[in-house]
């Protein structure tokens, strides 16, 4: 007989794993939680992922990487998030104080914690609904600024100067935004086997594993938004499954936080009104609006949440209403083209 943390055991009845999961909770630090969270449930489960790592390592991982959980206490966790909040922003700060309440919080699920930190800690500042969209002026001049970058030299690349281009794989990303009004991650992880350009209607089939609400979502394709797809597949290496991969890593796909940061540079450019990825998509959403489409439709498109279509039309309707959404993204692809018809290049409005 041994005694292990209080309790007599018989060797031969030891569980290994049982009695790993006990040292963990004793002497885990906050690195190696973010490290089996990350790879265990992040990497396979969230769409986030990759931006959740890049929170971590801005901004966790300096503070706590190498505390022991267990000695954490919540006036630092207090302390550190107001700190966040001063040195970036106070949206920043609630993401790190979300991040590490739902890492610590799987630790409690998974037995190795026998706490959360930072548990029921206040954020920073309530979040509140964004209600930026791009005016139809806004429209063209961006639109226009990507389409002038296809005829400048890679030079530009290398220069961190005002007219530096975005990257052939930001530029599509950003026009695919515009053209489908999907989601960030859900554009920069696409797979090339999640499109069926080939056929007489094509389709690009986002799984479940891939979109906020779990549900698989078939976003038709309209000829820009194909021709889009088309070319940046191109360019893509021939092994990387992934249609935009990211320069340094094929068997990475380009990170949604590189595609914000490019547009900010851009539209601080060309002094235009603050907008981000994100409001590409809620200026389809607005334009579909304004065109006419019905409400279920354009929230079809978005794929919002099925919650509001009750429990009839959540769990038993799969039809995938292709032909409607096509419909309405062909009547907003239409307008998109008088819009950047409309007007040659020209500057942007001071």
């Amino acid at each position: 007989m041994e005694n292990y943390s209080g309790v007599d055991i018989d060797v031969d009845e030891r569980d290994p794993h049982a009695e790993r999961e006990l040292r963990n909770g004793d002497t885990m630090t906050v690195g190696e939680l973010f490290k089996e969270w990350h790879t265990r449930h992040a990497v396979p489960n969230l769409s986030r992922a990759g931006t959740d790592d890049i929170i971590f390592r801005c901004h966790i991982e300096p503070e706590f990487a190498k505390r022991k959980v267990r000695e954490l206490t919540r006036v630092e966790i207090g302390r550190f998030r107001d700190e966040v909040a001063k040195k970036a922003t106070l949206l920043t700060s609630n993401s790190v104080m979300s991040l590490l309440s739902r890492f610590f919080n799987w630790g409690l699920d998974e037995g190795l914690l026998e706490f959360n930190p930072a548990a029921r800690l206040r954020k920073s500042a309530a979040r509140k609904p964004r209600e930026r969209v791009l005016t139809r002026v806004t429209i063209t001049v961006f639109w226009n600024a990507l389409a002038h970058m296809e005829t400048m030299t890679g030079e530009h690349m290398a220069r961190a100067e005002k007219g530096r281009m975005l990257s052939p794989a930001s530029r599509s990303i950003l026009r695919l935004l515009l053209l489908t009004g999907q989601r960030r991650s859900e554009v920069t992880g696409a797979m090339k086997s999640e499109l069926d350009l080939d056929e007489a209607e094509p389709v690009w089939t986002i799984p479940g594993e891939r979109t906020k609400n779990s549900l698989l979502h078939r976003v038709p394709l309209c000829p820009m938004a194909k021709a889009e797809f088309v070319r940046a597949i191109a360019s893509s290496p021939t092994k990387s499954p992934f249609v935009f991969a990211a320069a340094d890593n094929p068997g990475a796909h380009v990170t949604p936080l590189s595609i914000t940061r490019g547009m900010a540079r851009l539209v601080n450019e060309l002094k235009i009104p603050t907008v981000s990825p994100h409001d590409l998509r809620r200026t389809v959403g607005t334009e579909m609006a304004r065109l006419g489409i019905p409400v279920h439709v354009r929230s079809l498109v978005l794929n919002h949440s099925p919650q509001s279509r009750g429990i009839t039309e959540a769990v038993y309707n799969r039809y995938a209403y292709d032909k409607e959404k096509r419909a309405a993204l062909a009547l907003w692809e239409a307008e998109l083209m008088r819009l950047i018809g409309a007007q040659a290049l020209e500057p942007a409005p001071s």
